[in-house]
């Protein structure tokens, strides 16, 4: 949350803790609790960061995950061709200590994508105004779904560079696309 000198030290905060929780062996919804508390503790500025963490057991493609506040990662289902949202809701990390955080499975098939964005993909805006949109994020995805996790990538921050063209950047713009190719 925020610009500047001070968000980088807090987005340093947020990932300090992240690693350290990771490292504690914890289930999704317990490190997100854990990671909240934590900078809770250690920041007095108001600011805030999401996080979406999932466990992917790459034996059975079951992915475990729990969300704190970050937009739903978007499913592509290779066997159907369509798109689905791993809709989960959680309190963004540094808000209150009362927040839970709910877990939730899913299975990921070979050829399966997730993409990772934030709100500065979905929200990139064109000289008219328009937000780039999830559905133009998943309609990239859909037609490039048979290439690789970096093609699907390129291809999405091509198609938002397009679609932002002269406007520049306002946010952070950060996506990342997992693929199951066994």
């Amino acid at each position: 949350s925020g610009k500047g000198v001070p968000a980088a030290l807090f987005m340093a905060l947020s990932v300090t803790v992240l690693r350290f929780a990771l490292e504690l062996n914890l289930s999704p919804r317990e490190l997100l609790h854990r990671a909240n508390l934590t900078m809770l503790n250690n920041q007095e500025s108001g600011m805030f960061t999401t996080a979406f963490v999932g466990y992917l057991d790459e034996k059975t493609g079951d992915l475990i995950y729990a969300s704190g506040g970050h937009l739903p990662p978007i499913h592509y289902h290779q066997q159907t061709g369509t798109c689905t949202r791993l809709a989960i809701h959680g309190v963004a990390l540094g808000v209150f200590a009362k927040a839970t955080y709910d877990e939730s499975v899913c299975h990921i098939e070979k050829g399966d994508v997730l993409a990772f964005y934030t709100d500065g993909i979905s929200e990139a805006i064109n000289e008219a105004d328009e937000e780039f949109g999830e559905e133009r994020i998943i309609a990239t995805i859909q037609s490039l779904a048979t290439q690789s996790a970096e093609a699907i990538a390129q291809a999405v921050k091509s198609a938002v560079i397009q679609h932002t063209k002269s406007q520049g950047i306002f946010d952070d713009e950060t996506l990342i696309i997992l693929k199951r190719t066994s």
